[in-house]
């Protein structure tokens, strides 16, 4: 095989089943001494399963100042709109279900929990302190200056990669929202009262 370019370094690819990559690392190499390399060993499931969940999904997501902005005025907006008893948009899934979804009763517990309602906010759901959380993150990215979003998107990667945390809350609020369907659909409908 000859290359186009007389300059480029040749390479031979094998379609084997262990395929075998021969490479010229130098352009003046000898064509009669190759590099062998073989290719790379293959991970075992769990050790790429525990690759993708450390990967940091929330700290990149805050990188970007417009998409958290975004998400943070609608989340705004959205408990806005609850604090007034108001429905800014019915739930899709319940609507179409009659059950409610994961996230049923999460805007009017967030409601309660800012208000320092406590016990009507666990009763609605339990993850009502994670939003706050989270809508503090992204009105802070929203509004820092590149510098101190950087730092704060660091430490959120870094606490990511170590914990996995993203994909454990969602996996937690998939259990608790099992545990609310066999204890009753209704339990996550209760009407907003202040």
């Amino acid at each position: 095989m000859t290359p186009a370019n007389p300059n480029a370094q040749p390479q031979w690819e094998y379609n084997n089943p262990a395929p075998l990559r021969v490479v010229c690392s130098h352009p003046e190499a000898s064509l009669s001494s190759p590099t062998i390399q073989s290719p790379p060993p293959t991970r075992s499931f769990r050790a790429q399963l525990l690759e993708t969940i450390r990967q940091p999904l929330f700290g990149e997501l805050l990188r970007h100042r417009a998409v958290a902005t975004f998400l943070a005025i609608l989340a705004l907006i959205q408990i806005a709109t609850a604090a007034m008893r108001r429905t800014l948009a019915p739930c899709p899934f319940a609507a179409v279900t009659g059950l409610p979804c994961p996230g049923c009763g999460l805007t009017r517990a967030t409601v309660y929990f800012t208000r320092g309602h406590w016990h009507q906010a666990f009763t609605q759901h339990l993850f009502a302190p994670v939003v706050v959380l989270v809508l503090a993150l992204l009105c802070a990215a929203a509004i820092s200056p590149r510098r101190q979003r950087d730092t704060l998107c660091n430490a959120v990667e870094s606490f990511e990669r170590r914990t996995g945390i993203v994909y454990v809350l969602v996996a937690l609020m998939f259990a608790y929202w099992a545990i609310r369907l066999v204890a009753g659909p209704q339990a996550a409908l209760v009407p907003l009262q202040l």
